[in-house]
Parts: C-alpha cells; sequence; structure tokens
C-alpha cells in the first residue's frame, strides 16, 4: 500500500506540473502528455523500487516451523547489510 502511495503521489504530482510546463513553453499537447507520463512513471517507480525490493524480499524469506516472520525493517537491513544502498535497486534497469 505505502509503495502504491508513494508511486501515486510521485507520478501524478510529476505528471501535473510537467504537462502545464510544457503545454505553457507552447509544446503540442500530445508531446507534453507523452513526456510528462514518462518522467513521472520513471521518478514515481524509481522512489517506490526500494520499497518493492524490501516487499518482495519479506514475500520471498523461507518460512521454517516455529520461526517468527521477516519484517520490512529486518528485509532493509539484510538487502544493506548485503548489498550496500544499491541493493534497494536490483532490477531497476529491466523494469523501467
Amino acid at each position: 500500500v505505502v509503495r502504491e502511495m508513494v508511486f501515486g503521489a510521485t507520478y501524478f504530482g510529476v505528471y501535473e506540473h510537467t504537462r502545464e510546463q510544457l503545454v505553457r513553453w507552447r509544446m503540442p499537447l500530445f508531446v507534453a502528455v507523452l513526456s510528462a507520463g514518462g518522467l513521472g512513471g520513471v521518478l514515481g517507480w524509481s522512489l517506490s523500487l526500494p520499497l518493492d525490493v524490501v516487499k518482495t524480499t519479506v514475500q520471498g524469506a523461507e518460512m521454517k516451523p516455529n520461526a517468527n516472520a521477516i519484517t520490512d525493517m529486518m528485509a532493509a537491513q539484510q538487502i544493506y547489510e548485503s548489498h550496500g544502498w544499491r541493493g534497494f535497486f536490483r532490477g531497476a534497469l529491466p523494469s523501467v
């Protein structure tokens, strides 16, 4: 849910602002809409991707009998300790 909130807020905020500016600069509407949508999508996904990586790590964690489930914070710490800050952006190129 948080990931979707981050993406949606970023996407629509960037899209609206960018489209308005491009139209104000007399860019054709279809180019303004296409450019604003692309920029909003890339920035939205770039900000929400770390949350998606944490979610996927939690979902993919091996559950052993009588073991506690891994939390989001535990997953984030594990990612950072294993891969550094770049670990939060695994899979960024194929998805963008």
